[in-house]
């Protein structure tokens, strides 16, 4: 009785982290739709502020980085793609609230 239960005690312990290990790379590798979204609309909310590519750097950066993230999600790097992405939110954020900042 004790084999039995030492063996089904290690076979548990086994699926426990072969389905951890598979639910971790599930969520790395999935596509980034929210990340892409929430890029593209940063980048749309800063141009509705009047920003230009001649006007501010942090926007011309947060284009590339859009870019190079649908380029990744294309290629199937959603990982990169996703680091892209949020990178590009983040610099259109910036650029927005310069531009902001300006009209003060």
């Amino acid at each position: 009785m004790n084999i039995k239960h030492t063996s089904f005690t290690r076979n548990m312990r086994v699926l426990f982290v072969v389905l951890l290990v598979a639910a971790g790379l599930w969520g790395c590798s999935s596509i980034p739709v929210q990340e892409m979204s929430d890029a593209r609309q940063a980048i749309n909310a800063a141009r509705d502020e009047g920003i230009s590519i001649e006007t501010s750097q942090d926007y011309v950066d947060a284009l590339r980085l859009i870019k190079l993230a649908q380029q990744k999600l294309e290629e199937g790097d959603y990982k990169q793609a996703r680091i892209n992405a949020l990178s590009a939110k983040k610099k259109a954020l910036v650029a927005r609230q310069q531009v902001q900042e300006t009209k003060k």
